[in-house]
């Protein structure tokens, strides 16, 4: 049972439950699932007209289509729960274990029929197999494919009737129901944002997100937002790329030579950020995007400087040098909110390119 979940009396379902579901949309009435867990009192995912409690239940037989995606797992509320038998947990176990194990299986017959016929001792078959599923799930996760796909691609839908260009995407995890949009802004970035409830309803600061980032930068900024309600010790399946590619940009980083930096004072830097941000903001009466414009970076008498074509803005340095660099204004505001976080930030320069706490700020083109 997920912690801090009570039953409450009177509830109809029981973790091991073999029931019918009863009233939910796109399935059969009479359709076999187990309980796996409760997930709370839920209202919005479930669109209730208030707070009713609610199970993760895993379907028998073929999986179903949610929002264009299969799955194996929905959430229903309890009044939708008809018993049919009791499960004993060891029988539910291994029900869920036989199912996940049919899974793999499958793939790996599929995968070995490709191969070629010469003979593959088995522990070689799954070490190369292991190897070539990490290198195509690293090649995934730095394709570039547009805001749009990622998410549709993450379980992101678009509400029926409403704007095509807003996706949502919601879900409940210990008790907690968190909620998701994202939606194209006039300056040609994304902007993606989050909130959550329990007590009460918590709103996250928004992030930011372009097309030309690769798919698993983009799926770190969805993970970020996570993060910030359930913590780092369970990461969705939809957002697993996300985390494959920080994990990669971390090991990069780490085989890299020492670059040129600075250590800035963190107050003073998102000073600064909030300050252009303000500056170059566009004009309501304007419409389209405003052109991106370079950014120059260079230390003079012992500060930082971010200069702009009309802007001059100092930021507190503790130490460290770098030679002056041109990067995108663009870029450095879209960035992820990690770019900002913290007392101190880490600024370095490769003369080609910007890491700002470890995240790349493209180099100015015109």
């Amino acid at each position: 049972m997920e912690p801090g979940i009570s039953i409450p009396d009177g509830a109809t379902g029981r973790v091991g439950m073999l029931v019918a579901l009863q009233r939910i949309r796109d399935l059969p009435e009479g359709r076999l699932a187990i309980v796996r867990q409760p997930v709370g009192w839920v209202k919005e995912l479930l669109g209730a007209k208030s707070p009713v409690f609610a199970w993760q239940v895993f379907l028998t037989g073929e999986p179903t289509v949610v929002h264009g995606h299969e799955t194996q797992e929905i959430i229903v509320a309890d009044k939708c729960l008809r018993p049919v038998s009791q499960l004993a947990q060891q029988d539910m176990t291994t029900m869920l274990d036989q199912h996940e194990q049919e899974v793999v299986a499958t793939a790996v017959a599929d995968v070995r029929a490709l191969v070629s016929q010469e003979e593959m001792d088995s522990p070689e078959f799954d070490r190369a197999l292991h190897l070539a599923f990490g290198e195509a799930q690293l090649r995934l996760a730095k394709q570039v494919v547009g805001v749009t796909q990622v998410l549709r691609e993450a379980g992101f839908w678009s509400q029926p009737g409403g704007d095509s260009e807003v996706l949502e995407w919601r879900t409940v995890y210990e008790g907690t129901e968190i909620s998701m949009n994202a939606a194209p802004s006039m300056f040609g970035e994304w902007r993606v944002s989050a909130y959550a409830i329990k007590e009460r309803s918590w709103h996250m600061p928004e992030l930011l997100a372009l097309n030309d980032w690769p798919r698993g930068k983009i799926l770190q900024i969805v993970l970020e937002l996570w993060e910030n309600v359930f913590g780092t010790h369970r990461i969705p399946e939809q957002m697993e790329l996300g985390w494959i590619y920080r994990m990669h940009e971390r090991d990069m980083r780490s085989i890299e030579p020492v670059l040129p930096h600075v250590v800035m004072d963190g107050a003073s830097f998102r000073r600064a950020l909030r300050w252009l941000r303000e500056a170059y903001q566009i004009d309501d009466i304007l419409v389209g995007p405003p052109k991106d414009m370079p950014l120059s970076v260079e230390i003079k008498n012992g500060t930082l400087r971010l200069n702009t074509e009309d802007h001059s803005i100092g930021v507190t340095l503790k130490n460290g040098w770098i030679d002056p660099i041109i990067i995108s204004l663009r870029g450095l505001l879209a960035n992820s909110q990690r770019t900002r976080r913290g007392y101190w930030i880490y600024l370095q320069s490769t003369g080609e390119y910007a890491l700002v706490n470890g995240l790349k700020i493209n180099a100015w083109t015109n």
